[in-house]
């Protein structure tokens, strides 16, 4: 960094009489901002909107040049920084707005942002950053340098799809690109699917290209003087074409509180009235071991097509070429059996309809041989499109054995409902071939879907009772899933379910069977739950009552601690559902009493607690 020195000398209290060559009278932490730059600039902009664009770096290199007081540390960022936090060795960028009307000591600049690797000290050597007017920065940044001896690099910020994101053995070049999108509104036009020509009539949807929203949009169609006004959603418009011509579509975007209010782009439409008609075929060619074809071009009107009117992509990876019409026939040879896609682009911009693409498929083989993907096991009521995989083929006979249907579709699409193993049976004929015809049959598990079925009780509410659920679902059902309405689920076959507020429930089962089918009912379950808790005084494992719960009603919180006669923790649950099984530690504990405390948190929002002892009986 180049400094400019001037011979002044003088003390703070007799710079009043300054010459005009010194510096002017600054306060102390003026003095210190202005001889402690923070950033050396690398680049400067002034935008459409007069907002004022600056880049630099500063920290690393800066300081060991002996300018110790060079860093990145404590600037201002703004809140949609792209990096926020700095190690002080970074790259700087901010915008401050026309006419420095946002920077103040409330009110900082309009963007504001760091960017840089951790531990990493970006710098540049000169003449590597680019602005345009529409506030957009190029900036180059030898970047990712050596931090350390070890020749440890923390991770530098990239890209989804970068050209490298590899660390390098020394610094390497860093290319980066903010769009900051804060120079006013703007617009661009263009067609939805950016074509240029079309056939009259024509529906022709136009789109704003910026991604960018607008307040307002004002659409206008010259063919038959149309001006359309639109809130937001102007941003895709749709106008029909009746009249023959060249027409300038014009689009004005608003935003009031832009710095320029508005913006206008233009889209060019050409409408015509001489669509070609195409057409073009692949003809195998003898003998039938060579993979040899002729391809036609029977497109029309012929006497209007120039000698690069259309391009033809034989699909086999072969260059794609321009051709005219008076150049068809033409022969390819294809190198390998395969399904090749070879397509007809007319581009010749005379005709309304161009570009159009039209695609000839070809099932290329020495032998045709009928092939197709088994589908194995399927459930009733089951749509499947069959995956035809023949070498070569014409026509294609598709039977189906579980309703007699035929198809002539190569991939057609069948619903098996009944269940049973069916026969599918593919037949492909092929004349260009040596074998001519070839056919396969396969054989389609089709199993039958389990029945869901269940009842509960009690079925009508009875206070604070859990509702017990039986199963009565097909044999075939294997795995269980019911879903009590509330949010809990079970995969149990029959189980109880205690509801924690009073309400009516939609209650669905779901089972599967080993073919992986299922199959769901639904019922409403009625529930009646007040919010109270009981606790016993003994239990017995063992026995009867061999776990020690705490009885809970509509208990959204719980805790449940049991400390044995020295104090210790043995026991903690936070559900209701688990209990105490009388062991600590998988040990069995001596029968004697046990201190608890319970504590709860009921729906209705009020709390409960309870302390006390519980004997363990043996």
């Amino acid at each position: 960094m180049d400094t400019m020195k001037t011979d002044c000398s003088l003390s703070r209290s007799s710079r009043q009489t300054c010459p005009h060559s010194c510096i002017p009278l600054l306060s102390e932490k003026e003095e210190h901002w202005f001889l402690s730059p923070n950033i050396s600039p690398t680049a400067f902009l002034v935008d459409r909107c007069e907002n004022v664009y600056v880049s630099g770096w500063g920290g690393g290199i800066n300081t060991s040049l002996h300018y110790p007081n060079s860093g990145t540390s404590g600037l201002t960022t703004t809140p949609d920084a792209l990096q926020r936090n700095t190690d002080g060795m970074d790259f700087y960028f901010y915008v401050l707005q026309r006419d420095a009307v946002r920077f103040s000591p409330t009110q900082g600049p309009l963007y504001a942002s760091y960017f840089g690797g951790s531990g990493l000290y970006e710098h540049v050597d000169g003449g590597t950053s680019r602005f345009d007017r529409n506030g957009i920065i190029y900036q180059g940044i030898c970047a990712w340098c050596n931090v350390s001896n070890s020749g440890f690099k923390p991770r530098y910020p990239t890209t989804p799809g970068a050209y490298s994101s590899t660390p390098p053995a020394s610094c390497n070049l860093g290319a980066l690109k903010i769009a900051f999108n804060l120079d006013g509104v703007k617009a661009g036009a263009k067609t939805l699917d950016r074509r240029t020509n079309y056939c009259v009539p024509d529906t022709i949807t136009f789109v704003d290209t910026t991604r960018l929203p607008g307040k307002s949009y004002q659409w206008f169609f010259p063919d038959d003087g149309t001006t359309l006004n639109f809130g937001p959603e102007g941003d895709t418009v749709t106008h029909i074409f009746t009249r023959i011509g060249t027409f300038r579509v014009r689009m004005v975007k608003y935003d009031p509180q832009s710095c320029n209010g508005s913006d206008t782009a233009y889209v060019t439409v050409k409408l015509g009235n001489n669509e070609a008609i195409l057409h073009f075929e692949a003809r195998r060619q003898d003998p039938c071991d060579s993979l040899k074809y002729m391809f036609v071009n029977e497109s029309t009107p012929a006497a209007d097509f120039r000698d690069s009117s259309f391009i033809l992509d034989y699909g086999d990876g072969t260059p794609p070429f321009y051709t005219g019409l008076d150049t068809f026939p033409l022969f390819h040879y294809y190198q390998n059996a395969g399904i090749y896609n070879a397509t007809l682009t007319l581009v010749d911009t005379n005709f309304c309809n161009a570009p159009q693409t039209i695609t000839y498929t070809l099932r290329v083989a020495e032998n045709v041989i009928a092939k197709f993907t088994d589908p194995g096991t399927v459930c009733v009521g089951t749509e499947i499109q069959m995956d035809n995989t023949t070498e070569g083929g014409e026509t294609f006979t598709w039977t189906f054995e579980d309703d007699g249907s035929v198809s002539h579709d190569p991939y057609p699409v069948h619903t098996f409902n009944k269940a049973g193993r069916w026969k599918i049976t593919l037949e492909v004929d092929d004349p260009n071939t040596c074998n001519k015809r070839d056919s396969i049959t396969q054989e389609i598990n089709v199993a039958a879907p389990p029945v869901a079925d269940f009842d509960f009780s009690p079925t009508k509410a009875i206070e604070n009772t859990p509702i017990q659920f039986l199963n009565g679902s097909s044999a075939n059902a294997i795995h269980y899933l019911w879903n009590f309405g509330d949010g809990d689920t079970s995969s149990l076959p029959n189980p109880s379910h205690q509801y924690l507020r009073t309400g009516t429930y939609n209650v669905c089962l779901t089972v599967t069977n080993a073919e992986g089918c299922t199959d769901t009912k639904c019922e409403e379950v009625s529930a009646i739950v007040v919010p109270l808790f009981d606790v016993p005084n003994a239990f017995a494992p063992g026995g009867k009552n061999n776990v020690f719960y705490v009885k809970a009603f509509g208990a959204t919180k719980f805790n449940l601690k049991i400390f044995n006669r020295w104090g210790q923790l043995v026991f903690e649950s936070s559900d209701p559902q688990i209990g105490w099984d009388g062991r600590f530690k998988g040990n069995i504990q001596p029968m004697d009493a046990y201190a608890y405390i319970v504590n709860l948190e009921f729906t209705d929002g009020t709390k409960g607690s309870r302390s006390g002892s519980v004997t363990l009986l043996r």
